[in-house]
Formats: C-alpha cells, sequence, structure tokens
C-alpha cells in the first residue's frame, strides 16, 4: 500500500510553551495500550491531551508546572462510528498526541501565560489536514524521484488541452514508502530530473483519511500537494587552505 503513514512529526513551535494542568495520570490509547497521560495547556491550544511513549523518559508533573518535552507525535487513527445495535455506520480519523519524553522544568504562575492569537481548540479531530504544525521533512525524510507525470485537465468530463497538475511520484527511504504528490506547478523543473534526484516539497500541504478498505487494519493514507518540488543538493565541500610552508623548508629552497 503506498502513501500510509504513521507518525506525523510536529515542529515544537507549532505549540510553544507546554504547561501541565493536572497531575500525571495513566490512560489506555486505542492499539497502544495503558501509557502515562498528561492534561497540558499550550499558547496555541486550551487543552490538550498528551500521552508518554515511553514509561521511563515519562516522568510525575504537577499542576502548574511548565514542562520539557522532547518530540511530539501527531497519530492519526481510525475512530469507527456504530449504531445502538453495534453496527458500524462509519468513520472518521482522529489524533493521538504522543511525546518521547516528559519532565517537569519549573513552576510557572499560570496567570501570566502567553497565548497566541490563533487558537485550535479541537485538535483531536478535524477534516484530517495535518499541514499546520507538521514537520514535513522529518515526517517523511529524505524523498528520491521515481516519476512525474502531467496530469490532463477535465472540464465537465471534457479534456481542456490545458494540464491540471504534476503528478510526482516518490519514495522515502525512512518510511520504506511510496508517495504521490500533487505538484501545482505546471512548468517545474522536476519534469526533466532523472530518477533518485532528492527532492523537497515548496509550501507543501498534506492531509489524512481512512481508505474503505483499509479500516479494520487501521491503515491510514496520506494525501500530499505542493506548490513545487526543488532538487536538494549537496553542500559543496569546502577548499582546504594551502599548507603555508615553515621556516626550515623556506631556508632549503633558499639553499638550492
Amino acid at each position: 500500500m503506498s502513501n500510509a503513514i504513521t507518525d506525523i512529526i510536529m515542529k515544537p513551535e507549532f505549540f510553544g510553551k507546554i504547561y501541565a494542568i493536572a497531575n500525571k495520570t495513566s490512560a489506555r490509547v486505542q492499539r497502544l495500550g495503558e501509557m502515562p497521560k498528561y492534561t497540558v495547556m499550550t499558547e496555541t491550544i486550551p487543552t490538550l491531551e498528551l500521552y508518554g511513549l515511553r514509561p521511563r523518559t515519562s516522568e510525575d508533573v504537577a499542576f502548574g508546572d511548565l514542562l520539557e518535552v522532547g518530540t511530539i507525535r501527531k497519530r492519526p487513527m481510525i475512530q469507527q462510528i456504530r449504531d445502538n445495535n453495534g453496527n458500524q455506520t462509519g468513520s472518521f480519523v482522529k489524533f493521538v498526541y504522543l511525546a518521547d519524553s516528559v519532565k517537569a522544568k519549573e513552576k510557572a504562575d499560570l496567570s501570566k501565560m502567553m497565548k497566541a492569537e490563533e487558537q485550535y481548540v479541537k485538535p483531536n479531530t478535524g477534516n484530517g489536514d495535518i499541514t499546520d504544525g507538521c514537520d514535513f521533512e522529518k515526517t517523511l525524510g529524505e524523498l528520491l524521484l521515481l516519476s512525474a507525470t502531467p496530469v490532463d485537465e477535465y472540464v465537465g468530463g471534457v479534456k481542456t488541452g490545458q494540464i491540471d497538475h504534476i503528478l510526482v511520484i516518490t519514495r522515502s527511504e525512512q518510511n520504506d514508502e511510496t508517495y504521490d504528490i500533487k505538484v501545482s506547478n505546471v512548468n517545474t523543473a522536476v519534469l526533466k530530473m532523472p530518477m533518485f534526484t532528492k527532492l523537497k516539497m515548496v509550501k507543501p500541504t498534506g492531509r489524512v483519511f481512512a481508505d474503505v478498505s483499509q479500516v479494520e487494519t487501521g491503515a491510514i493514507t496520506l494525501a500530499l500537494s505542493a506548490e513545487d518540488v526543488e532538487e536538494v543538493k549537496a553542500p559543496q565541500k569546502q577548499e582546504m587552505p594551502k599548507q603555508q610552508p615553515t621556516q626550515s623548508a623556506e631556508k632549503e629552497n633558499n639553499k638550492k
């Protein structure tokens, strides 16, 4: 299955400072079992349930603690909707936030906490859009070009003769997965790049959804779009400065 994703790595600046608004507890998480649970408030999210991935690095905290948190992963999961008889009537994607490590840094004065103008009041649900806060480079790792194909534009089922977008197929070595990217720049230079060119996305967006055929397995599909893709060029090697001759070497040269 292509375009599958497990974890979305979040940018730390998306959250800002993180504060505990309850003592550490534990809770059972779908497909993960019993985990350390932290109820927190961030500069961008009024209330967030954060779970510790590793018990050894998930320390005790108390209300009002300013927290020091490691990498936060947003894991999409399929939530099934059932009727009163237990029959499944639908499903949607929800997000669980997992932290590599959590510990108390210092006691904070919550009355002086700074709040961002834009607040995310429902961080666990939505339409599957992951663009805000997602670190695409860390989530996908290095992307290698497999192919780039122009896709025709259709209006009312009729081909217009124009190109709608470029479908770029890439491979992520980190995730051992292939990803399709819908590129809006129809004149993109990627059309002339050789296979296995290292790429990075320009102004990427992403949305996750549950493939109907994968509801039972819990697999999540990632749809990617970007304004363009660019080649990642290897950094140029700096030339070592030429070694200056020593005084003894200069004397030897003068004798000749």
